[in-house]
């Protein structure tokens, strides 16, 4: 369910359609969304960091770091994201995609597995 949960939001934040399910309840199409987030775990993570506010952004720039030394990331990279990130977290959201938002990065960041 986590990871239903976790595409269903991701599919209707990306993609601004408000459809009931985004993937079957049989465990095949659900490997494959896995599958999927997991190939993209490191894009989300930077695309949802500034989501998370000044105070949990410091308690979980470690994760950021680590995508950025894993993926090989530049400073000239780095600086063009930091300021797309500065955009994103200007960005006015409504209540539901506060809330959609919230249940995101508490997914990726709160409750993430990997150290």
């Amino acid at each position: 369910m986590h990871v239903e949960s976790l595409c269903t939001d991701m599919h209707n934040d990306l993609k601004w359609s408000m459809p009931q399910t985004f993937v079957s309840f049989r465990w095949l199409s659900i490997y494959d969304a896995a599958q999927d987030l997991l190939r993209l775990l490191a894009a989300l993570t930077i695309f949802y960091f500034p989501f998370l506010g000044a105070m949990n952004s410091s308690q979980f720039l470690h994760i950021v770091v680590s995508v950025y030394k894993a993926c090989n990331v530049g400073n000239t990279a780095r600086d063009l994201i930091q300021n797309l990130q500065k955009t994103l977290a200007m960005k006015t959201l409504t209540k539901a995609g506060k809330e959609q938002k919230e249940r995101i990065t508490k997914k990726l960041f709160d409750q993430r597995l990997e150290p």
